[in-house]
């Protein structure tokens, strides 16, 4: 069975369409956000470093290498930050299971 089109109605049941529902990501996609947010970094470190002689940019090339020894978070995924909300609604959750009555 094909899947429903972008201008179907939703399998979900909203009566909204596929495109305006769970069949379409809106916006840009992951990797569209990844290379904008890369391409600003460079024009960035571009204008800070765009004035220092070449024998520093030289040195800074070869420490470059070195980056993923000094940080971690270059090579592996860190674990999320806990949120504000997050915490607010890890402490009701306690709060709940802590005050119902025990059998």
């Amino acid at each position: 069975m094909p899947a429903p089109g972008r201008n179907q109605p939703c399998p979900c049941g909203s009566g909204r369409k596929v495109k305006r529902c769970c069949g379409e990501q809106r916006g840009p996609a992951e990797a569209q956000l990844e290379r904008a947010f890369i391409a600003q970094h460079a024009r960035w470190a571009a204008e800070e470093i765009g004035d220092l002689p070449t024998r520093t940019l030289a040195e800074l090339w070869k420490r470059l290498a070195d980056l993923p020894d000094i940080d971690l978070s270059l090579v592996l995924p860190l674990p999320t930050l806990i949120t504000p909300s997050s915490r607010i609604s890890y402490k009701q959750s306690e709060t709940t299971t802590s005050t119902a009555p025990k059998t």
